[in-house]
């Protein structure tokens, strides 16, 4: 299902055709009460989105790079969107898909013409989508033809976010989504150290960040209903950002380091159905970052 057409214009999307990750929607039964979490509780700064003449709403966290998080529920099944997101939540709350910014979409449903052949295509403004129609796929395609700047302040996070790194997919649909992926270009490699990773993770590797295959069944990671469990934000201070939880939420949070670098979990009962890593990167080889990074 894709998100509402008025809800995922991002940040600053890129002009070229590329293979990134571009925004996740979180479908939650209260949009107030979601907003209050994400930004009083977990430090994201909130967009305001607006109400939809299909009971659909939703609310945005932006980031600078141009990746974005969609807050979004529906009141009534007025249409066949808001019945969708209805059905969804009856279920509980999560991430239902994410969506991959991969270039002009009919050139991606010729590209993934063998997998899915009767893609749904839409196309409303300065964008379009390409929902695949492959059963157990939760990956939908965007394409921007106008480049959008939000205001400093909107992509600007208390707990210091930089944008959208990574999804994480339960084994359960770990084959469609990954087939998908390389239909467009993605490479996929073995990677076992990844959040919640079991026998046989993987990572499908995008320009600005990765969808991680777990290999760990929905039902087994914390996400009894849906198959994207939860998701990676790049932070630019782990300890500025675990000073704002620990602060808003009340409890500690311990880091575990990896090769990636240092990152802290929220779990579903917090973040509204997902897993929520926040993550400050390790410095590349040959590239010393600055700030309080160490293994």
């Amino acid at each position: 299902m894709a998100p509402a057409l008025a809800a995922i214009l991002v940040g600053v999307q890129p002009a070229a055709a590329t293979l990134r990750l571009d925004h996740v929607p979180i479908v939650v039964h209260d949009i107030g009460l979601a907003d209050r979490t994400f930004r009083d509780k977990l430090g994201f700064t909130i967009k305001p989105g607006r109400l939809n003449d299909n009971t659909l709403r939703d609310d945005l966290v932006k980031f600078f790079d141009g990746t974005s998080l969609e807050l979004i529920t529906a009141a009534r099944p007025e249409d066949e969107t808001a019945e969708g997101y209805v059905n969804f939540l009856a279920a509980g709350e999560g991430l239902d898909g994410f969506a991959v910014a991969a270039g002009d979409v009919d050139s991606v449903a010729a590209r993934i013409r063998p997998l899915a052949p009767r893609p749904s295509v839409v196309s409303a403004g300065p964008y379009s989508f390409l929902v695949p129609q492959l059963s157990g796929s939760h990956v939908f395609f965007i394409d921007y033809r106008q480049t959008m700047v939000e205001p400093v302040a909107i992509t600007t996070h208390a707990n210091t976010a930089r944008g959208l790194l990574a999804v994480w997919v339960a084994a359960d649909s770990s084959g469609p989504t990954r087939r998908l992926l390389e239909a467009v270009g993605a490479k996929t490699v073995a990677d076992t150290t990844l959040p919640l990773a079991h026998a046989g993770a993987r990572r499908v590797e995008l320009q600005n960040g990765a969808v991680y295959l777990t290999g760990c069944p929905a039902r087994q990671c914390g996400r009894p209903a849906h198959a994207v469990l939860g998701i990676t934000v790049e932070v630019g201070s782990l300890t500025t950002a675990t000073e704002v939880l620990e602060r808003n939420l009340r409890r500690r949070f311990d880091a575990h380091a990896d090769r990636r670098g240092r990152s802290v979990l929220v779990p579903p009962s917090i973040a509204h159905g997902i897993w929520l890593e926040l993550l400050e990167p390790a410095p590349a080889p040959g590239k010393p970052r600055t700030g309080p990074w160490h293994p």
